[in-house]
């Protein structure tokens, strides 16, 4: 089974991993960590298509109500 180009993008997989961090930190009771989670926000800005491929990776985390 090939996975898909938005599941393997570098940008997919380096938020998987940032996400991630915050999510096992808070998930031991790290207060901080799950604070930051709450309140962090994405800005992509381009105009050369950067939108157009940062978008897909960010689904994922929209679909699981982690609103980045």
């Amino acid at each position: 089974m090939s996975r898909s180009k938005a599941e393997t993008s570098p940008v997919r997989l380096l938020l998987r991993d940032w996400f991630g961090v915050f999510e096992t930190f808070a998930a031991k009771g790290d207060d901080c960590a799950r604070e930051c989670r709450e309140k962090m926000q994405i800005m992509v800005a381009g105009g050369d298509g950067t939108c157009a491929r940062v978008r897909p990776s960010l689904l994922p985390a929209v679909s699981r109500n982690l609103y980045p």
